[in-house]
């Protein structure tokens, strides 16, 4: 990201907090720059900010680190992970996020803890672009070729997207700082600046792709064994697939959680019924140890045959554990530093 693109976004970190401590009625707040200020305009104090990004483990260490040598600072982040949010407890300083607040200062003596119960508000949303459905496909090809200068028809023919479409996403993460360009006019390409930052703007995004459409048992002979059968008999019912989330990460990098739940994208236009029938899958209420979730098709980008069974991409997979509540955050995290490695 540039030093102009973080600017931005702590400046609009800044209004966020000024908002939401205004709702204490505790003293009068205001955002001045990347910063918020409490006082008057002839005698105030300032709280700074220091960006945690998405609330990952890793940025929140550092975000701490810099916080611990600056007085009156608030560590702020998307959404802290539980690890992420753990550190800024245990380090005692400053922290918010979509759900909560948590502000003391020295001077003038203030203190402020809030928890957010209803819906989460947003956090400076790192730009206007979102990385799902064929923007997302965009995204992970960038992510699995990070190296590389990308003409705007070369990422669109590689990810059967619409050049249009390919050429808005390159333009939105420009502006962002997430990608430069090189070159001019026909002779234009582009190229990613920092990767780990663009999978956390796609992992974020990419929860918009999910929609469920039929949970079901089928019997558990083991990830790989089960995954087999389901593949087989998915394959025989011509329907456009791939397994994702903790199953596909446990043959992607084997980890001592065992796997209890199965998830399948399916992309193709077949009826439920179909589904279930080719998956030798049985719907049920309660009980359920498969999903299956439609999507559009660029949830498929990058997808391939490994292990003998259709896998999701990495990068998919790892946005499908990030929504999975049963250790998912930590299994996302051990897929990352094992097979993503940024």
């Amino acid at each position: 990201m540039t030093i102009g693109a973080k600017m931005r976004r702590n400046e609009d970190i800044a209004g966020e907090l000024a908002r939401r401590l205004n709702e204490t009625t505790l003293a009068p707040f205001w955002a001045e720059g990347p910063e918020v200020r409490v006082g008057s305009e002839s005698a105030y104090w300032s709280i700074r900010i220091i960006d945690a990004g998405t609330g990952r483990p890793d940025r929140v260490r550092q975000a701490v680190d810099q916080a611990k040598t600056i007085a009156g600072t608030v560590v702020a982040a998307s959404h802290f992970t539980p690890a992420g949010l753990e550190a800024v407890r245990d380090a005692g300083v400053g922290y918010m996020d979509d759900r909560y607040l948590h502000v003391t200062l020295e001077q003038p003596k203030l203190a402020v803890h809030l928890e957010r119960g209803e819906e989460p508000v947003s956090i400076a949303r790192e730009g206007n672009v979102v990385l799902a459905g064929a923007a997302g496909a965009v995204a992970v090809a960038l992510l699995e070729d990070p190296e590389r200068v990308w003409r705007v028809t070369e990422i669109a023919d590689a990810m059967h997207v619409a050049p249009a479409t390919a050429h808005g996403v390159l333009v939105g993460l420009e502006a962002e700082g997430l990608v430069e360009r090189v070159g001019r006019g026909p002779a234009t390409r582009r190229r990613v600046l920092d990767p780990g930052a663009l999978l956390d703007r796609y992992a974020g995004d990419a929860a918009n792709d999910r929609r469920v459409m039929a949970r079901a048992f089928v019997l558990d002979d083991g990830p790989p064994r089960t995954l087999a059968a389901m593949d087989d008999g998915l394959k025989g019912g011509n329907i456009i697939f791939a397994f994702t989330g903790a199953c596909a990460a446990a043959l992607m990098a084997p980890h001592v959680t065992a796997v209890a739940r199965y998830e399948v994208w399916i992309t193709s236009a077949h009826t439920i019924g179909h589904v279930l029938a080719s998956a030798a899958a049985a719907p049920v209420e309660q009980g359920a140890n498969v999903t299956f979730l439609r999507g559009p098709g660029g949830v498929l980008a990058s997808a391939n045959r490994d292990h003998h069974v259709r896998l999701a991409s990495k990068f998919r997979v790892y946005a499908d554990l990030l929504c999975d509540p049963t250790r998912g955050e930590e299994q996302a995290e051990y897929l990352r530093e094992r097979v993503i490695g940024f």
